[in-house]
């Protein structure tokens, strides 16, 4: 099989004969397999290539602050925010899925939701985990009690 591009990505590596050694697949597969004939060509592939990395597209494990790290700066400037101290709130009753745990304002967009729970766990006030095919949400009520007595607490009544 022949082509004439080669998609990686958004990328298109454009202009030279490409033969295609395996099946088009999904991800990056379809073009490891390939050989490009132009040396030139075959630079820029392999170059898109060690840019591109599929898993790094998918993430399965966010990555958590220890609780070494947690800073209180952080934690207070995550819950700052009415909209954040509201999902914290939610939590403070127990573990919820993501798709369950709503801010105040139901016309969020998810991309703010995404952001709100990025800030959270990057603060160290909650922690995204997967479970199954979503994800669960909890307070790190131990962690913050342990480096802050009171101070989630405080906030969390106020």
């Amino acid at each position: 099989m022949r082509a004439t591009a080669v998609v990686v990505g958004d990328v298109v590596v454009a202009g030279e004969v490409v033969d295609i050694c395996a099946p088009a697949g999904r991800g990056p597969n379809r073009v490891r397999n390939s050989l490009v004939r132009d040396s030139s060509n075959y630079r820029s592939v392999l170059a898109i290539l060690q840019l591109f990395n599929y898993s790094r597209t998918m993430p399965g494990d966010l990555v958590h602050p220890e609780r070494s790290e947690i800073r209180l700066t952080d934690v207070l400037f995550a819950l700052s925010d009415p909209e954040r101290l509201g999902i914290a709130r939610q939590l403070a009753d127990g573990p919820l899925e993501m798709a369950a745990c709503h801010a105040t304002d139901p016309n969020l967009p998810k991309s703010t939701k995404s952001h709100f729970m990025k800030v959270l766990r990057e603060s160290g006030v909650i922690r995204n985990e997967p479970h199954g095919r979503r994800r669960m949400l909890t307070l790190r009520r131990d962690d913050l009690d342990a480096l802050f007595p009171g101070l989630l607490d405080s906030i969390l009544r106020s």
